[in-house]
C-alpha cells in the first residue's frame, strides 16, 4: 500500500504515531522514523512516540540513536517497563554495562518475573563475567587469550566502540597489523569522528613500515586534537624514524659509511618493537659495517634482522657474504642454499655455486701446508716449498714401514699441490679471493710431484717412483 510522506499536510499526533507504526509493520523503518519524528516535533513529550522510535533505530542498527530515544522515553515516564526493557538492550549492544546495572535495578522494582527481562539479564551478566575475565588476562599480557575474550564481548555487544577499542590494542600487542588496520578501517565507517580510531588507524600505518604516510596521518590527527598524547608520542617516532632512516640511506649511496652507521645505530632506538622496520635497520647497518670491514659486526646485524624477519631475503644475502669474508664458508654455503630456496634466480645459484668452490678451496690451507703466511712473497714460497719438498721426498723415506711411506708421499703430494696455486700468480689470486674451483685447484693429474720437485731441483737425483696428484 501507498504511505503518504511526512511532507504532507499536518496531520494529529495520533495519525502521526499511526502513519508510522504502519511504515514500522511494513518494514519501513526510517520511513516510520520520520513520521514518529514529525510527531515528536508536535509533542516532545510523547512517551509512545520516542519507544517507538527507538524500536525503529534498533532495526536500521542504529543502537546510540535508540538508546537516546529510549532513555528520554524513561525520564518521561519512569514506571514504562517497556521503555526501559528497549533501554537495556540498547546499552547490551553498546556495551554499557554501568547503564545497564542501573536499569536492572529499575527493572527489578517493576517487573523482576517479566521474561525478555530475565533473557537480557543473563547475556548482561555473561558479558560483565567476560569482561571481568579480560581484564584479567590483559595484567598478566596473556594477549592471545584476552583477544579470544574481548572477541566474546563483541559478539554480545558489537556496537561497543569501547571493546573494538580494546580489541585494536590487543592485536597491535600480537603485532596483527593487518588485521588491526581493516578493524580500523570497517569501525571508521560510523565512528568518523573517533580520535582513538584515528591514532590506531595511524599507529596500523607506523607498524606496516609505511613512516611517510603515518608521519603526515600524525599530523592530520593532531591538528584536529592538538591534545591528545598518544598521538603527539607517535608523530614523534614515526618522525625521528624516517628522519634516522633516509640520513642513513643518503650517506650509504655517498658511500660514508661510518655517519651511516651512526645514523642507523640512532634509528634502532627509537623504537625496539618495530621489527619490520628495525629488521630493515639492522641490515641496513650490517651494509655499513661490511662496507667498514667490521665482519663480526655486520654478522651480528644480519642475525639480528633475520629473527626479526626469517625470510627477508637482502638479510640472508648479506649474512652469506659475511660468512664469505670471515672464511666461513659451510655457513656460507648453508645461508645461499637458503637464499635460492627462498629466491632461485640465475645470480643467487651463481652465488651457491661459488660459495661451494670456495669450500673446497678452504678445506685445503695452502699457506698452513707451507708453513706460510698469506702477506708471502713469491721467493718465500720457492724457499718454504724447498724446505718442504726435501724433508717428505719419498726417497728419503725408501727403508721406512709402509704406513709411514704412504703418509709422506700424501704429504710431498699435498705439498706440490700447495706450490703449484701458490706458485702461480693468477691461480694464487683466485685462491685468496675464493674463486678457484675444485677442478682447478686439484685437478693437476697431468703434473706429478717428481716434475714439479725436478722443476725447482734440476739435477736432483731420479726416481723410478712418480707420485700423481689431483
Amino acid at each position: 500500500m501507498d504511505v503518504e510522506s511526512p511532507e504532507s499536510e499536518q496531520l494529529s499526533v495520533e495519525e502521526y504515531k499511526n502513519q508510522g507504526n504502519s511504515c514500522y509493520k511494513q518494514g519501513m523503518y526510517n520511513e516510520a522514523i520520520a513520521w514518529y519524528t514529525k510527531g515528536i516535533d508536535i509533542d516532545s513529550t510523547n512517551v509512545f512516540l520516542y519507544n517507538n522510535r527507538s524500536a525503529a533505530y534498533l532495526m536500521i542498527n542504529k543502537p546510540l540513536d535508540a538508546y537516546k530515544d529510549a532513555s528520554r522515553s524513561i525520564s518521561l515516564d519512569s514506571q514504562n517497563v517497556k521503555s526501559i526493557l528497549r533501554g537495556l538492550k540498547c546499552c547490551l549492544i553498546l556495551g554499557d554495562l554501568n547503564e545497564a546495572k542501573r536499569l536492572c535495578s529499575m527493572v527489578r522494582q517493576l517487573e523482576p518475573t517479566n521474561t525478555e527481562f530475565s533473557s537480557l539479564l543473563q547475556k548482561i551478566e555473561l558479558l560483565s563475567e567476560t569482561h571481568r575475565s579480560y581484564e584479567d588476562k590483559l595484567s598478566t599480557s596473556d594477549f592471545r587469550h584476552a583477544l579470544h575474550l574481548i572477541t566474546k564481548c563483541i559478539e554480545l555487544a558489537p556496537a561497543s566502540l569501547s571493546f573494538n577499542l580494546q580489541r585494536l590494542n590487543i592485536l597491535i600487542q600480537l603485532k596483527r597489523f593487518t588485521e588491526a588496520k581493516s578493524l580500523v578501517e570497517n569501525l571508521l565507517h560510523s565512528h568518523s569522528s573517533s580520535v582513538d580510531l584515528l591514532f590506531y588507524r595511524g599507529l596500523c600505518l607506523y607498524y606496516l613500515d609505511h613512516l611517510d604516510k603515518a608521519t603526515i596521518h600524525f599530523q592530520h590527527v593532531l591538528r584536529l586534537h592538538p591534545d591528545h598524547i598518544e598521538t603527539q608520542k607517535a608523530y614523534k617516532r614515526a618522525k625521528n624514524l624516517l628522519k634516522f632512516k633516509e640520513e642513513g640511506n643518503t650517506f650509504i649511496h655517498d658511500h660514508k659509511y661510518s655517519q651511516a652507521l651512526e645514523a642507523y645505530t640512532k634509528a634502532l632506538k627509537v623504537d625496539p618493537s618495530h621489527d619490520m622496520i628495525n629488521a630493515k635497520l639492522y641490515c641496513n647497518r650490517a651494509c655499513a659495517l661490511f662496507y667498514l670491514d667490521r665482519f663480526e659486526e655486520a654478522l651480528n646485524d644480519c642475525d639480528n634482522a633475520i629473527s626479526l624477519e626469517p625470510n627477508y631475503l637482502k638479510a640472508r644475502i648479506r649474512r652469506a657474504k659475511c660468512y664469505s669474508s670471515l672464511e666461513e664458508y659451510e655457513k656460507a654455503v648453508e645461508e645461499w642454499t637458503a637464499v635460492v630456496k627462498l629466491d632461485g634466480s640465475r645470480e643467487n645459484k651463481k652465488s651457491l655455486q661459488a660459495a661451494k668452490s670456495a669450500l673446497s678451496v678452504s678445506q685445503r690451507d695452502y699457506y698452513k701446508i707451507l708453513g706460510l703466511k698469506k702477506n708471502a712473497s713469491s721467493d718465500d714460497i720457492k724457499q718454504a716449498y724447498r724446505k718442504s719438498a726435501l724433508l717428505y721426498h719419498p726417497d728419503r723415506h725408501t727403508s721406512a714401514d709402509e704406513a709411514t711411506v704412504k703418509e709422506k708421499e700424501r704429504k710431498f703430494k699435498e705439498i706440490g699441490e700447495a706450490y703449484s696455486i701458490l706458485s702461480d700468480p693468477v691461480k694464487r689470486r683466485q685462491y685468496d679471493n675464493g674463486e678457484l674451483s675444485g677442478d682447478d685447484a686439484f685437478g693437476q693429474g697431468n703434473v706429478s710431484a717428481h716434475n714439479l720437485f725436478t722443476q725447482v731441483f734440476p739435477g736432483f737425483g731420479t726416481s723410478t717412483v712418480h707420485f700423481y696428484f689431483g
